[in-house]
């Protein structure tokens, strides 16, 4: 992992990660100063560089033909009855579905949902730069990071080049990345928290049970010379 530091600007590896709260304080190898990302939120003071293959993998696959209407992994020329990525019932139509299953709201939030995709169909109509950025920043705001992610990698499939689509899904693949290095840290943190702890009760009881037979060896002691 490498990041770029808000202060010098330097892009590598940190010299140290230590986990604080629900964020991350970096030391940049370069300046020694610290930099701290966030577990939540679509902004983080410190950028992170995702790695290239990371992004390459979330744009959809150029090829002609059909494609599995989920992920949208081209199918082969073959019958498939299922896709052999995600599994999906390729023999089902769901065409003739208002949204199919995989595009069901989250519950509780319908209507914020049902308005992500009213602003989708709005940016299908005209794809401009405001389009996206309010697409993306309502998505955001709600969580919906698998609508956002899914809705882009459909439109790219049939504009493959247009910078919009193409920066906001960079930017969802930094955000993965930066969630899953937040969550990977903590859990190295709590982990270390734990052993901590676990050492800290063997020396306690190691040390009562020292005590324990020091007492016993003396009563006993006093019992034999009495």
């Amino acid at each position: 992992m490498e990041i770029k530091c808000q202060h010098c600007e330097h892009i590598g590896a940190p010299a140290s990660m230590k986990p604080k709260g629900n964020s991350i304080e970096l030391t940049c190898s370069s300046c020694g100063k610290i930099n701290r990302i966030e577990g939540e939120g679509d902004e983080a003071p410190v950028q992170l560089e995702a790695r290239e293959d990371q992004f390459q993998n979330l744009l959809p696959k150029k090829a002609e033909g059909p494609r599995c209407p989920k992920c949208l992994t081209p199918i082969d020329g073959e019958v498939e009855d299922n896709c052999r990525i995600c599994g999906l019932d390729l023999s089902t139509d769901y065409s003739h579905l208002p949204y199919p299953p995989w595009e069901s709201s989250p519950k509780g939030k319908e209507a914020e949902y049902e308005q992500a995709l009213l602003l989708w169909s709005a940016l299908e109509e005209n794809p401009n730069e405001t389009g996206f950025e309010k697409f993306v920043k309502f998505t955001n705001t709600l969580n919906f990071h698998d609508l956002q992610i899914r809705k882009l990698r459909h439109f790219l499939v049939h504009s493959p080049d247009n910078q919009h689509a193409l920066k906001y899904l960079k930017k969802q693949s930094d955000q993965i990345q930066t969630r899953l290095i937040v969550a990977q840290t903590q859990s190295q943190g709590r982990t270390q928290e734990l052993g901590s702890r676990l050492q800290h009760l063997r020396q306690k009881i190691l040390i009562g049970v020292a005590i324990a037979l020091f007492v016993l060896i003396l009563v006993f002691a006093n019992f034999i010379y009495a």
